[in-house]
């Protein structure tokens, strides 16, 4: 089962990455949806040498580029610098990586690499959700419980809670059930 479940991630990988090769040679597209599980990209970058890497995240490899920047944010195959993390995370992110644009969101929520901008973190937040990114939108639905850089919003709190938690994650599946037993007038069914 664990066999079928890693070539399973390799050719959705494999299959993202080709769908993004296609979407970028198109002149028309000027943003393009990368949806690629970390396993893949993991995969696919972690046996290259740092300097590949590097290079390929130069010539706009978005995959490379979130690789990097992860790698930059942990200090794994390169020493920890945030500030190199954060600037590899917004290349990868101004592409239509989902899981990068949240990231980003995070690093610039919690000022890591950069100057705490809530503004940007909502923004960025909002773009990998629209992408179905579940962890952005719970970070979202958290931001409208708690009036975090947007009005306090119940109702908007439990849509993004709500998107979240049909994907299954656990988080917004319990604040969701939270908010309908605390402030069940203010959230719509």
């Amino acid at each position: 089962m664990k066999i079928k479940k890693h070539l399973l991630n390799f050719i959705v990988g494999i299959s993202s990455v080709c769908a993004f090769h296609l979407k970028a040679a198109d002149s028309t597209n000027t943003t393009t949806f990368i949806q690629e599980s970390w396993e893949a990209i993991s995969n696919r970058w972690g046996s290259v040498p740092i300097e590949k890497t590097k290079q390929a995240a130069e010539t706009n490899e978005v995959t490379a580029q979130y690789y990097l920047a992860i790698e930059y944010s942990n200090g794994d195959a390169v020493l920890k610098d945030e500030v190199e993390a954060y600037r590899w995370m917004k290349f990868a992110a101004q592409q239509g990586m989902a899981r990068a644009q949240r990231k980003l969101g995070w690093m610039l929520q919690n000022g890591l690499g950069v100057e705490t901008n809530l503004d940007e973190a909502v923004g960025w937040y909002q773009k990998a959700a629209q992408h179905d990114d579940a962890e952005a939108q719970f970070n979202l639905g958290w931001m409208y419980e708690n009036g975090v850089n947007v009005s306090q919003d119940y109702a908007e709190a439990a849509r993004f809670y709500r998107l979240a938690a049909e994907q299954g994650h656990a988080m917004a599946q319990n604040n969701l059930g939270l908010l309908y037993f605390y402030f069940h007038e203010s959230v719509p069914q």
